[in-house]
């Protein structure tokens, strides 16, 4: 409960200071710490743009160097806008994001990707409350313990 805790303070303070990038904690080694399981991140991008930042690069280098000793059975990405704009134009910006992060998995050798995107859906609550840093890729790897 406290890691939850702290987890969702980080992406308030992220949101707050501007950052581009977010992700959870890198850990040393998922395998040798038995952590084979399932990671989710998110890379996050300027306004408008689907194009990586270094900062974004290193972060998807780094988790997938720690990943190193797992097996990855499968990666989700999930490219998202906010909502400024055109829900036309959102969606095609969401769908470019997503693409950009399938290619430069496929430099890792990443070739089966399941990769969607989400525009602005969801950008606004019901309550007619927008919802801040959506400018971004969500990734989910789906890991178990090398056999």
């Amino acid at each position: 409960m406290r890691s939850q805790a702290t987890f969702w303070l980080m992406i308030c303070v992220l949101g707050l200071s501007g950052c581009s990038v977010f992700a959870a904690r890198p850990q040393a080694d998922f395998a040798a710490t038995g952590l084979c399981r399932d990671v989710a991140f998110g890379i996050y991008f300027q306004p408008r743009s689907s194009s990586l930042s270094r900062e974004a690069r290193q972060l998807l280098k780094a988790q997938i160097k720690n990943m190193a000793g797992c097996q990855v059975t499968a990666v989700d990405v999930l490219g998202l806008a906010d909502a400024s704009g055109d829900p036309a134009a959102n969606h095609i910006l969401a769908q470019r994001r997503s693409d950009t992060v399938t290619a430069a998995l496929a430099k890792y050798g990443f070739s089966q990707v399941k990769f969607m995107a989400a525009g602005d859906h969801g950008a606004i609550t019901s309550a007619g409350v927008i919802r801040p840093m959506r400018r971004r890729a969500d990734l989910i790897f789906h890991l178990t313990p090398r056999a």
